[in-house]
């Protein structure tokens, strides 16, 4: 059960988390449908930008004998994805896939001190092996990087504001920690 959930703004795409003070971290179970005869679905943090370059991934991944399971990867070019740890500590990373969504589950850490997290969502192709293809190229997929969204209320377990930058990530801005959004929006258990 999380404290709080969003649907993000494209790729039918819903976000459930509960933000810890006590230790900065943030708990979520990240829901999409893969692309058509697609695989896999990522969710990312950028830490260094606000693109996809140089996102840090959680990607479920669904194999040809239909097994799930979650990686973590840097997606350090357009074309360039490495498996790899993560630039912050992730823990609990699983996967499952029920009813043509993929969830993906995880703890993260999150810095501190931090204003704002640039979140990067995608919904891919293929697995070939262990390892995903290229993710569709279509208006939503590119949408969810690139385009400008309106500022919309996204809540953390305690309080938190997101707004779409220009190239469609979301931004959570953390405000006041002693605010609990509870009562304004209920999410759905998981």
């Amino acid at each position: 059960v999380f404290s709080n959930c969003s649907d993000l703004p494209k790729l039918g795409a819903r976000l459930h988390y509960t933000y810890d003070a006590s230790n900065s971290s943030l708990s979520i179970a990240f829901t999409a449908a893969p692309a058509a005869g697609g695989a896999w679905v990522a969710y990312a943090i950028n830490p260094t930008s606000t693109g996809m370059v140089g996102s840090q991934a959680l990607m479920a991944l669904k194999l040809a004998n239909g097994s799930v399971f979650a990686k973590t990867y840097n997606i350090m070019g357009y074309h360039s994805i490495v498996e790899s740890k993560l630039s912050f500590e992730v823990w609990d990373l699983t996967a499952e896939a029920s009813n043509d969504a993929m969830t993906i589950f995880a703890s993260l850490k999150v810095p501190e001190k931090a204003t704002s997290l640039n979140q990067v969502w995608q919904v891919g192709g293929a697995v070939i092996g262990n390892r995903p293809s290229i993710h569709p190229l279509e208006t939503e997929n590119r949408a969810s990087i690139f385009r400008t969204y309106t500022a919309e209320v996204l809540l953390l377990f305690l309080f938190s504001i997101v707004n779409a930058n220009v190239k469609g990530q979301l931004e959570i801005f953390i405000l006041n920690p002693l605010l609990s959004p509870c009562d304004v929006i209920a999410c759905q258990e998981i």
